[in-house]
């Protein structure tokens, strides 16, 4: 009688002829010799499994690239092709496969592979040719890379010949000298002796240069910045960012930023770029003086509150208080209407306390936010009778920095002051909204406007205040010359901006 086993180990074998690998037969009892026969052909199973994912996840590689691929027997026939090459000659695997290579480059009378391989066999691992592909009506310029195909035993079993349409390395080519020439900032390569061999237009008219290229460390004002480039560029080959004063040949001095990296692991030569951050720091030199100029216009506009105002309210107090202390023929009248005098004067120094407050710092915009402070601001002139506003807010509730709120807030605060002092108007209208991802804020007054660009005085260092307290949010501040209909006030934030800076 035949074992079962025997049946279950033809069927296992069946299952693997179909590509099925995860199927295994269960060991008996008996632990035998047929059992340890089963035992390897489950091993071999998980084997075949494991290849056939190595196999499939190799072969969708091998396909997908867009450059040819040719594997070689040892004696330069093919063996195998990729679909580029079915693609692009136009040919089946049956019509190529077993043509010597040699027949699809006939420019090399038949010698291309002979002169590959011997190039090969002088301990090269790659031979790099440039030569010209025809089969049938197919014919291509290409760049070649030769190599040696080797088992796991480190034989020598063939040949392996990538193509590349010369074509596509001359459109990437011209893609990138377009990307290259067309930068704003200036790029340039350089060799390991840190002399220039190319640089885009932007460098040259950063750098002023018209023939010779200098070395990279000649374009450096400042000796010691010159000696941390050159330390830090020895040391790893790139560095990122550096910040140093570029010397021009007219002997102007720019603020920069260089970076520099190793072009590909093998090549001796390093590509960089030189950031022209001279407008950034200029700006950054705006806002500073604004900032310090804001808070000295702030001081002393508080000292005036608090001496003509608040102070002058509390000197009548102290006079009402000093003409009570020790005058004993006052009649209890004349204290009566003293002390009334003096509670009326408190009154009155609480107000414009609270007032001076809510200048420096509304309580409203700590708790509750930009839009609240801007009622509330609104809601204080307009019971003085003169100003009416418009006022329209969105009903989703924004979420912005603190310091963005204060900002905000302190130019609505700004454009009303103005428009209270020199417009002439008697109605502000104010609209808050979010529209494609921008914070817009719409300000207009139906005074006699002014022209931005001819404006001078007060109102203009307010313009300028403005602009600069934006600078740091990447905001914007827009207004339309509307003389003699008003003054209108864009105010633009990127929420996107805002929303990356937060994160």
């Amino acid at each position: 009688m035949i074992d079962p086993r025997f049946q279950k180990i033809n069927d296992l074998f069946i299952d693997f002829s179909r590509g099925n690998f995860d199927t295994q037969i269960e060991l008996s009892n008996q632990l035998d010799e047929i059992d340890a026969f089963i035992s390897n052909i489950n091993m071999l199973g998980e084997e075949l499994k494991s290849t056939t994912i190595s196999l499939n996840y190799f072969n969708n590689i091998f396909h997908s690239v867009s450059d040819m691929i040719f594997v070689l027997q040892p004696d330069g026939k093919i063996k195998n092709i990729n679909h580029s090459v079915k693609l692009l000659l136009a040919c089946s695997e049956d019509e190529i496969m077993n043509t010597p290579i040699n027949k699809l480059f006939p420019s090399s009378q038949n010698k291309l592979f002979k002169e590959i391989t011997a190039q090969l066999q002088q301990d090269r691992k790659i031979v790099s040719s440039t030569i010209k592909l025809k089969y049938k009506n197919a014919s291509i310029d290409t760049q070649c890379l030769f190599t040696h195909l080797y088992s796991e035993q480190n034989e020598n079993i063939g040949f392996l010949l990538i193509a590349r349409d010369v074509r596509k390395i001359k459109e990437y080519e011209a893609k990138y000298q377009k990307i290259f020439q067309d930068s704003s900032d200036a790029i340039f390569i350089m060799n390991k002796d840190n002399r220039l061999l190319e640089i885009n237009k932007a460098g040259k008219q950063l750098l002023d240069l018209k023939n010779e290229l200098p070395f990279i460390l000649d374009l450096f004002a400042d000796a010691s910045e010159k000696m941390n480039f050159e330390t830090a560029l020895k040391k790893n080959n790139k560095i990122r960012d550096f910040y140093f004063k570029l010397k021009s040949k007219r002997n102007k001095h720019t603020d920069c930023l260089i970076s520099v990296n190793q072009i590909g692991e093998d090549s001796g030569n390093l590509q960089g770029i030189i950031k022209d951050i001279s407008i950034q720091k200029a700006n950054e030199t705006i806002v500073i003086n604004t900032i310090i100029q804001t808070e000295e216009n702030e001081r002393k506009r508080i000292s005036s509150d608090l001496h003509d105002s608040l102070g002058q309210q509390l000197s009548a107090i102290l006079f009402y208080l000093s003409t009570i202390k020790g005058n004993k023929k006052l009649s209890p009248e004349n204290v009566s209407e003293i002390l009334e005098k003096s509670h009326d004067a408190i009154s009155s120094a609480v107000k414009e306390l609270r007032d001076i407050c809510f200048n420096i710092m509304p309580r409203t915009l700590e708790n509750y936010g930009l839009l609240e402070a801007i009622k509330e601001l609104c809601a204080k002139i307009e019971k003085q009778e003169i100003f009416k506003f418009d006022i329209s807010f969105p009903k989703t509730k924004i979420e912005l920095p603190k310091s963005l709120e204060t900002t905000l807030f302190r130019i609505v605060q700004e454009f009303i002051n103005n428009t209270i002092k020199h417009a002439n108007a008697d109605e502000v209208k104010i609209k808050i909204k979010l529209e494609n991802e921008f914070l817009l804020i719409d300000i207009q007054d139906n005074g006699i406007g002014f022209d931005p660009e001819n404006n001078h005085g007060k109102f203009g260092l307010g313009l300028k205040n403005m602009e600069s307290r934006l600078l740091p949010y990447n905001g914007k501040l827009e207004f339309k010359n509307m003389l003699n209909q008003g003054t209108y006030c864009r105010i633009k934030i990127d929420m996107h901006y805002i929303n990356d800076t937060k994160s």
